[in-house]
């Protein structure tokens, strides 16, 4: 819908592909020269940032929307629970701004189960993103993963496979380690 709508009908973002990566916008601050790296035209990165910009913004909507409601609703109904328990009450009863209770005590309780579901979903954007990347002719590690098992590239398979292993258990040490910083409870 996004691409008929948005790109069809009223022609503000492209349809598919794009012709600059991040990378590629970064490359074009630093040049090598004689060996020696010169800084290059501003102008060509942000012209560089701003095309790749244009060409991510309706696959990020994509991706996102689904995530970010999912995590609007865990949230909300986590701090329902949590505005309802008793040590809430006896921080009003105490006189403690409501600010200080929602976003000091109940929030903070209440991030556990959403830092664990966010790791959950970063995992599966590294390598489940493979419809996204194929209506948007996106390369993608989805797409290659799809692609090399299509050609039997069993090296690559295992490669990407690796890779995607790899990030999966990144993420969680990485939500370990945030658990530890949101409640040092947790760790003993």
């Amino acid at each position: 819908m996004l691409i008929l709508v948005l790109s069809v009908q009223f022609d503000l973002f492209p349809t598919s592909r794009r012709p600059i990566g991040l990378f590629e916008a970064f490359a074009f601050l630093v040049t090598v020269e004689n060996g020696l790296a010169a800084p290059m035209d501003v102008g060509a990165f942000l012209d560089g940032m701003r095309t790749w910009l244009w060409h991510i913004a309706l696959p990020a909507v994509t991706l996102g929307t689904y995530f970010t409601a999912l995590i609007t609703r865990l949230t909300r109904s986590g701090m329902i629970e949590e505005l309802g328990q008793p040590y809430v009450r006896a921080a009003r009863a105490k006189g403690l701004p409501e600010s200080l209770i929602q976003y000091k005590h109940a929030l903070q309780n209440t991030l556990i189960p959403i830092v664990t579901v966010l790791g959950l979903q970063l995992g599966t954007l590294i390598g489940g993103a493979v419809i996204t990347e194929a209506v948007f002719s996106w390369p993608g590690l989805g797409t290659l993963v799809i692609d090399s098992i299509n050609v039997r590239d069993w090296p690559l398979i295992q490669g990407s496979l690796i890779v995607i292993g790899t990030g999966f258990v990144l993420i969680n040490i990485f939500v370990d380690a945030l658990y530890a910083y949101l409640n040092p409870r947790v760790v003993h």
